[in-house]
């Protein structure tokens, strides 16, 4: 929305009632003389093909689960951590720890999440509002937490656990009509075959002279046919990892890593499977990560961030985002028309933090309020983004999602001629308040008031007649 902001002074304005004439034509005669608040701007259309996959679209909101081996040693090897940054020593750790591959094995051969719960973790999921769930089925390290038949560094071969977790989450989110997507790494610092010069900072845990890398490309395939086959997953979501990976001079990233054979063995179990953009090919969305874009891109994103500052469990990652904040971060991806990724880190005894779940059950309260608001809605029509909230739209409702009260104390969105039929308060608990909407030069007004102000947002529901919200973009 490209609003401009203005100051009334330093305290709020107070409530304005219809027939008060006099201060109305004040607040006219004021807009008059301010800088003029500049129309609604047309927006490209996100480059997005939505045909068989409108459900990615329509999400909003899903689960990162970042497991593994890593999981197990919580952030610490040999008495040595990474407190306080954490970097490089959650999912990470075997790199930056150095830890060879048979010491590596050993903690596989201890590896026994007994507390691990399909059922929790995707009922957990589901409750919190999000409608899928991305489980690392292979990360950087190679160690897979599926049973797979390419390799023995798995989890049914190499540990005393002898489960399948990923089909277990697979089998839940049917059950609970959660979709369900998987996480693969490129890199892989266990098989042999990946050569070192083309791993992450080029190390490898047992490198091999004259490693093909066309039969890791070859592995890789393998296994992607095996995990979207056997567990019917509807997205892919790769992990380069690092720029170092598969880097190979006079050669693009998508040509030394084979994008094309990945993407054709992908297409071939489904075309409808969806890609992100970590392959440099043929992708549907970017993946923009610890961080929201700004409102100008016209490619489909999707945001992944951590709840702390680690993605896989440590014991010192104690500083949690708030609720608040999270659920702020929705309404912010949602007006700039992504997805919003949350991840979860599992213990090594596959338990879940209670702080990590707390979170979710926080924000899983406001999204069944306000969840009308988030899913399947398109972004603001607006460029610029309000200074007191966000902004979603369905079909001819427009959500007006309240952070604080503007700077002007209207919310004013422009090239609105027409009010709307009716203003729908989401949270029916509250008090009901009144935006009073009015045109006033062009443009919809509407006073919020400092009362309407809430911890988490309180969203409004402006209903419009039809082909008035079309017009905004003309």
């Amino acid at each position: 929305m490209n609003i401009k902001k203005h100051y009334l002074g330093s305290k709020p304005i107070k409530c304005l009632a219809p027939c008060r004439t006099g201060i109305l034509l004040l607040l006219v005669i004021l807009f008059l003389f301010l800088p003029r608040i500049g129309v609604a701007q047309h927006q490209e259309k996100q480059h997005f093909d939505r045909s068989g996959k409108e459900w990615f679209a329509d999400a909003k909101f899903g689960m990162f689960i970042h497991w593994g081996l890593y999981s197990d040693l919580a952030g610490e090897w040999q008495g040595s951590k990474n407190a306080p940054t954490i970097w490089g020593y959650d999912a990470w750790i075997q790199l930056f720890a150095n830890i060879s591959a048979a010491d590596y094995r050993k903690v596989a051969s201890r590896f026994n999440p007994v507390k691990f719960d399909a059922k929790t973790i995707v009922s957990e999921a589901k409750n919190a509002g999000m409608k899928y769930l991305v489980i690392t089925t292979k990360h950087h390290d190679g160690f897979c937490m599926y049973d797979s038949k390419l390799t023995n560094f798995d989890i049914m071969d190499a540990t005393p656990f002898k489960r399948d977790p990923v089909k277990e989450l697979s089998d839940e989110c049917k059950k609970q009509g959660v979709t369900f997507c998987i996480y693969y790494s490129i890199p892989d610092w266990h098989h042999v075959e990946l050569p070192a010069r083309l791993s992450t900072y080029r190390w490898h845990s047992q490198p091999k002279e004259n490693a093909d890398p066309n039969k890791y490309i070859d592995y890789m395939c393998g296994q992607l046919k095996e995990l979207l086959t056997k567990y019917d997953a509807k997205m892919v979501w790769f992990d380069r990892g690092d720029p170092t990976t598969f880097h190979e001079p006079g050669k693009s990233y998508a040509t030394a890593v084979n994008a094309k054979k990945i993407v054709e063995t992908i297409k071939s179990v489904d075309p409808n499977i969806l890609i992100n953009n970590r392959l440099d090919s043929a992708y549907d969305f970017i993946t923009p990560e610890q961080e929201i874009p700004d409102n100008s891109s016209t490619v489909y994103f999707e945001s992944c961030m951590t709840m702390g500052k680690a993605w896989g469990y440590t014991t010192y990652d104690e500083t949690l985002k708030s609720s608040n904040l999270l659920i702020r971060n929705i309404c912010d991806i949602s007006h700039k028309g992504g997805n919003f990724l949350l991840n979860i880190g599992p213990r090594g005894d596959g338990s879940v933090p209670a702080e990590q779940y707390n979170r979710l059950r926080e924000i899983g309260t406001w999204m069944k309020i306000n969840g009308e608001a988030i899913y399947g809605t398109q972004k603001s029509p607006w460029r610029e983004v309000p200074d007191w909230g966000r902004i979603t739209r369905k079909g001819n409702t427009l959500y007006m999602i309240v952070f604080k009260q503007p700077s002007i104390g209207f919310a004013i969105l422009n090239n609105i001629n027409e009010v709307p039929i009716r203003v729908r308060q989401l949270n029916s608990s509250l008090p009901t308040f009144d935006l009073r909407p009015r045109i006033l030069r062009g443009g919809l007004w509407m006073l919020v008031q400092q009362q309407f102000v809430q911890s988490d947002p309180i969203v409004f529901a402006l209903d419009f007649a039809p082909g008035v919200l079309d017009r905004i973009e003309k």
